[in-house]
């Protein structure tokens, strides 16, 4: 009769603590690399999710999420149609003009702070390379040299 009750009693208590876990905690988030690439010789740089040209070497990456959710925004892989291969990233699907291509959806930001997705990122240009790339650095990363210009935050990323 004591054994009896004490696995009704455990019972019980498994029951309980199964509903008290909340279901997102055991789900994971799918997330993809955003990997920022750099051709030496060409002063390109390229940054995506997926294959780049020949000749570009990594640089660095950042953590984003591979599938949309509240408070995600997409973000876009695009080719500049006024520049010999300036490759970028956007948070429009046009690529911001007729004249500009779309490569392919990248991944989503977050477009505030939220959860573990807490690190700015920020597009850039460099004017005398006619080069965007994307930095975690609020000043693109600029020197009295290569003068590179924010063109703003983006969103976040995984921090």
């Amino acid at each position: 009769m004591i054994i009896r009750r004490a696995a009704a009693l455990l019972a019980g208590c498994a029951a309980s603590l199964a509903l008290a876990v909340p279901a997102q905690a055991t789900t994971a988030q799918a997330t993809v690399d955003l990997v920022r690439y750099y051709n030496s010789p060409a002063s390109k740089h390229y940054s995506t999710t997926g294959q780049v040209p020949g000749g570009y070497k990594r640089e660095g990456a950042v953590t984003i999420s591979a599938q949309p959710g509240p408070g995600t925004i997409p973000i876009y892989g695009c080719m500049a149609g006024g520049a010999k291969n300036d490759q970028y990233i956007s948070l429009h699907r046009n690529c911001e003009g007729a004249q500009n291509t779309f490569i392919k959806l990248e991944g989503y930001l977050y477009a505030n702070p939220t959860g573990r997705f807490t690190r700015p990122i920020y597009r850039c240009y460099w004017a005398k390379a006619q080069s965007h790339f994307y930095s975690i650095r609020a000043d693109c990363e600029n020197t009295a040299t290569t003068k590179v210009t924010a063109e703003g935050r983006m969103g976040y990323v995984l921090g």
